[in-house]
């Protein structure tokens, strides 16, 4: 008797995933739909989207156990208050935060909004509306760019010797983050990747990955408040960081 498949070749069935452990950090807590809680939390669409096992209606539920005996360093926590309030500032105050604030409202709004108009004029004015958009905040972007900032490798064999290093000719960098690029954000809500613009490199996404850069200015920020010095302006606010 030969065998017929009941479905082509090219059918997609789907997929069953099935959790069968958990994982629990040094002080008993489970990362099972939580995670790791960040001390300090920074704007960002990912934190509006459904992504994730806790998104799931039949993920395993956080608990704890007991926790391991272990030693608290405990080099961050008394400069916390004082990290939350420098990183609210700056994210209050910095443009390019204001337009990850308004990436989330316009991904909350297209989330919100279950219709879509099949008039093609309709469409393309849009589409025309979006681009015009983001040719402006790119402009707005570029006219606020300082000057690319210097990367420096140090090894082992280096970490000891005085001085830098000769800054590397270019960067390692990495794409930016959905919240910094508003045709990434686009393509999130639409699910359309083809909108990406592909002219966009990873070196010029980075120049305006404010999350990485806020990341940068808030360990500036632990390194000057975890010396024995005298008070001194805020190293993040003097030294430029793209």
């Amino acid at each position: 008797m030969r065998y017929t498949r009941r479905f082509p070749e090219s059918y997609n069935p789907g997929a069953l995933k099935v959790t069968i452990r958990k994982f629990y950090r040094a002080n008993g807590a489970s990362t099972q739909v939580r995670g790791v809680t960040p001390d300090i939390v920074l704007p960002s669409v990912n934190n509006e989207m459904d992504v994730g096992e806790g998104s799931q209606p039949f993920a395993l539920a956080w608990d704890s156990i007991p926790a391991a005996k272990f030693n608290r360093l405990g080099r961050v926590q008394a400069h916390l208050p004082e990290l939350r309030r420098r990183a609210e500032s700056r994210v209050a105050t910095d443009p390019d935060w204001d337009y990850v604030r308004e990436d989330i409202q316009t991904y909350l709004k297209a989330q919100a909004d279950k219709s879509i108009s099949l008039n093609l004029e309709k469409r393309l004015k849009e589409r025309e509306e979006a681009e015009a958009h983001n040719m402006a905040r790119k402009r707005d972007q570029a006219a606020r760019a300082t000057s690319r900032e210097k990367i420096y490798e140090i090894t082992l064999s280096q970490a000891n010797q005085p001085g830098l290093p000769p800054p590397l000719g270019s960067t390692n960098a990495s794409p930016a983050s959905v919240e910094t690029d508003p045709k990434a954000v686009a393509a999130a809500v639409t699910g359309s990747p083809e909108d990406a613009d592909e002219e966009e490199t990873p070196d010029k996404l980075a120049n305006h990955d404010v999350a990485l850069r806020e990341a940068k200015r808030l360990l500036l920020d632990l390194i000057e408040l975890s010396r024995v010095a005298a008070p001194q302006p805020p190293v993040a606010a003097t030294v430029p960081i793209q």
